[in-house]
Formats: C-alpha cells, structure tokens, sequence
C-alpha cells in the first residue's frame, strides 16, 4: 500500500531526473561527435560507445544511473575496449585505469557530470594515455 499521492510524486520526480539525464546525453552526442551510440537498459545502465575511426578504436563504457547513482553517486563505471587502435596510434589505457579516472569526475553543477565523463572519456580515445593528463 501507499497513498496514490506519494506514488505519483515519487514517479514524477523520478521522471523528471530521467528526462534530465536524457537531455545531458543528447547535449553530449551533439559536443562529441566520437560517441556514435547511447543506450539505456531496463536496469538503469547507460551505455555510450565512443568510436575514432581515423585511430580505429572503438570504447564502450557503461554508467550506473539508477537509484539515484546519477549526478552525485558513485557510477561504477565498466569500460571494454573492443578495437584498442591502428599500429602506430597512441596507447590506450588500461579499462582500469579509465574506470578510475571516470569516477574522479567531479559532480559539479547538477546534470553536468555526464558532460565531464564524455569529455574525459572523449580525449582518451583520441589521445590515448596522453589524453589522461590533458583531459
């Protein structure tokens, strides 16, 4: 039971937090043209994959955003990188280590922490280790 008021309050601020994180990722694929997908799963995951076609990488990270992980919660973040580059590209990272760098993000303004995982996120791939000091 519940009281059908408090319910519709709860979803409505939950909603409204969603449609928030939605926008910020829409504001992310228009600033960074490397993210060629955005996915959001049943269990409140977002995943973003990053692609540099001239580096032949290809990054995927995914992001905790449920239950209030998103902005200020820890986003435990897991990254796979399935093409690590062309002979010759600069060295990615380890997984680990962008995973760790991805959690330095700071929240900052609310909504605007999507924004500096991207960007992060963003300069490694086309940088690779060098991207880590520069981001």
């Amino acid at each position: 039971g519940g009281d059908v008021a408090a319910v519709l309050q709860r979803v409505s601020m939950e909603l409204r937090r969603a449609e928030s994180v939605l926008a910020e990722a829409e504001q992310c694929r228009a600033a960074f043209p490397r993210i060629t997908r955005v996915r959001c799963t049943a269990g409140g995951d977002m995943e973003l994959t990053f692609v540099d076609f001239a580096q032949e990488r290809k990054v995927r990270v995914a992001l905790t955003m449920a239950k209030g992980a998103y902005p200020r919660g820890a986003l435990r973040p897991r990254v796979a990188v399935t093409h690590a580059g062309r002979k010759g590209a600069p060295t990615l990272p380890d997984a680990a280590v962008i995973e760790a760098a991805i959690e330095r993000v700071p929240a900052g303004e609310a909504s605007r922490r999507l924004l500096g995982v991207c960007r992060l996120v963003d300069w490694i791939v086309a940088r690779g280790e060098q991207g880590m000091g520069d981001a």
